[in-house]
């Protein structure tokens, strides 16, 4: 899965909320101060506003020794002011504890210990000093960014906030962030949409985007990443360009332009001298397929800054390869880590991992899921009612895209466990757990794809060959290189089973004429490659070997400056299927003779081109069918 930085932190709304020092006139400082105690306020003031504020609390200190004892209210503020701007929060609410027990009405200086209290993760005595203030000042006193914050934080409710600021934009902004957090997007978005355009900075406007993303609306989300893209202010912001710049990645990702994508990523990663880890994780994610071992060390590299996603990807990325044994050996590395991935990923990996271990747990873990799935589905049914009885059509509470990130959750499980039958060869029980969960992942390219395997495993070709032309007609939309090398040359074999020989060869064509356009032209040649190793051995399977092994010879043809391990094995079972079937006298004579040929020449071509190729590793999984979500 492609991962974005979080628009979701706490906003920092304290940072020069407090007054600006003030000037302490003869009459303010009362009549019988001394000269000299007014003096020091005026050192002090200019420590300030040079912002040297240890200069300015010690020259305030010697005042205070020099007057009251302590007990001067606008020293004590002023000191006040000076440890909050300094970022000690301790010794600042001490100052305003003493300035509110001086004067029991400076609602101000409350206002500015209760922010300390917050700034001290202290909510509780934040709420206690805020009610201690009278709700006519709230406006005035700017409560509004303190509410906001604690109602960020769930320290109080929507309905403990007074009224006098229940419509402000930060309240509104604070509980647009809570309905973000659990999944209501469509309530967030109805909720910002009441706040004003000139009162909302780069965060409001990410959280926008990330809502809209959330509801599958690309296109909106888009229109405000480029729009934050383009402001001056955020193109000279690093961070804020990285943040939007990898939601535009997973934007054009999501809609099929996988090719943009990667090229918009690997432009910024490239003018980065240290990249940020989101930046790099999302990088490693798109060469993953290419550069699997390395991808795993750079997952493993950013998993102590990035635990999640990275860990949870080296993980699943382990799995995937059924490399089961080194995906436990990573936990058991970074248990310390690991905890920090939500427990729902965790406990899907775990299930995943243990299908190889106590394949009865996967099991009844498939059930429970399948289980939430359908209350979920009842959720969507109501949820659809009350829309249509609504006028409101552009929001809604989310269940819908709930219900995706369950079956995001179930579908791993699903199959994995679809895994251990499919090796045991017990297609048909297979067939029926696709056939259960079909009405929450018919839509999902995944269960689709491995399904069409299924049915291919079975040799229902005509039913593979109808899902796997639905596959294929998206990527030639998407690109090629967007499914797997075995979708094409499945398909073919389906074709060629049901006698549609016509169809097979446009495949063929088609994947020959991207080959000479496309500037990827290895992906695509790797696709071609296994589309006549699979058609070769088929042939030769069913002793057409005049057909199989030219098909070898393409395939051998195609390789540019490397011989794979299992492209050799694959051409090698095929050559001797034939010498087997030839040493029997079991085919025709002109069978026989012109596959002599063929096979001749082809070996002669091998001896002469072995000498000038390499033998590299990369391995064809021709027969492995089943992909997990990562």
């Amino acid at each position: 899965m492609l991962k974005s930085s979080s628009p979701m932190s706490s906003r920092e709304v304290m940072d020069g909320a407090l007054f600006s020092p003030r000037k302490c006139s003869p009459d303010q400082a009362g009549q019988n101060r001394s000269v000299w105690v007014r003096a020091f306020i005026r050192m002090a003031a200019v420590h300030i506003r040079e912002q040297r504020f240890g200069d300015a609390i010690r020259t305030l200190r010697k005042g205070l020794a020099k007057g009251r004892g302590g007990r001067d209210k606008v020293l004590m503020t002023l000191i006040g002011h000076c440890y909050y701007h300094k970022g000690d929060f301790v010794n600042a609410s001490h100052a305003y504890t003493v300035v509110c027990a001086l004067d029991p009405k400076s609602f101000e200086e409350r206002k500015c210990l209760a922010q300390c209290y917050v700034r001290l993760d202290n909510d509780q005595r934040a709420i206690e000093e805020c009610r201690k203030i009278p709700m006519r000042y709230y406006f005035r006193l700017g409560m509004a960014d303190l509410f906001a914050t604690l109602l960020e934080r769930g320290s109080i409710l929507y309905s403990e906030i007074p009224e006098s600021i229940l419509c402000e934009p930060q309240i509104l902004i604070a509980q647009a962030l809570q309905r973000f957090r659990s999944g209501k997007y469509g309530d967030a978005l109805r909720l910002m949409s009441f706040v004003p355009p000139k009162q909302m900075d780069e965060n409001d406007h990410y959280l926008m985007a990330v809502c809209h993303y959330g509801l599958k609306r690309y296109k909106s989300a888009l229109a405000l990443v480029n729009q934050m893209l383009q402001s001056r202010k955020n193109g000279k912001d690093i961070s804020t360009k990285a943040r939007c710049l990898n939601m535009k990645c997973a934007i054009l990702y999501q809609i099929g332009n996988e090719t943009e994508a990667k090229e918009v990523l690997q432009t910024f990663y490239e003018s980065l001298n240290e990249p940020d880890p989101v930046t790099w994780h999302n990088v490693v994610l798109f060469h993953a397929p290419n550069q699997p071992q390395d991808a795993m060390q750079d997952w493993l590299q950013l998993a102590e800054e990035l635990p999640y996603p990275s860990l949870s990807n080296l993980v699943l990325f382990c799995a995937r390869s059924m490399e089961f044994d080194r995906a436990v050996d990573i936990l058991q590395d970074n248990k310390s880590l690991w905890e920090h991935v939500p427990q729902e990923l965790r406990e899907v990996v775990e299930i995943i991992l243990s299908t190889d271990s106590d394949p009865e747990v996967a099991g009844e873990r498939l059930g429970e899921f399948a289980e939430e799935l359908d209350k979920i589905h009842g959720d969507i049914q109501n949820e659809q009612h009350e829309i249509w009885q609504s006028a409101d059509w552009r929001f809604s509470n989310g269940t819908a895209f709930a219900r995706e990130e369950a079956v995001v959750q179930y579908l791993p499980i699903l199959m994995s466990y679809a895994k251990l039958r499919w090796d045991d060869e017990e297609f048909e029980t297979t067939e029926m757990l696709f056939e259960a969960s079909a009405k929450y992942c018919l839509k999902n390219k995944i269960w689709r794809t491995n399904l069409a395997h299924v049915l291919f495993a079975q040799e229902r070709y005509e039913a593979s060959a109808s899902l796997y032309k639905e596959i294929w007609d998206e990527a030639k939309k998407d690109g090629i290189l967007s499914v797997q090398a075995i979708i094409p040359a499945n398909l073919a074999v389906s074709y060629v089973m049901t006698n549609q020989n016509k169809r097979a060869e446009e495949i063929a064509s088609s994947l020959e004429l991207n080959l000479k356009q496309t500037e990827e032209g290895n992906g695509v040649r790797y696709h071609l490659i296994v589309l006549y190793l699979v058609l070769g051995t088929l042939y030769c399977s069913k002793k057409r070997f005049t057909f199989g092994i030219r098909m070898n010879v393409l395939a051998y043809q195609s390789c540019k400056d490397s011989l794979d391990f299992d492209i050799w094995h694959y051409m090698k079972r095929c050559i001797l299927a034939f010498l087997e079937e030839l040493g029997k006298g079991t085919l025709p004579q002109l069978e026989a003779s012109t596959a002599v040929d063929l096979l001749a020449a082809f070996l002669q071509d091998l001896q002469y081109d072995l000498r000038r190729k390499t033998v590299s590793g990369t391995t064809v999984l021709i027969n492995q069918a089943f992909q997990l979500t990562t």
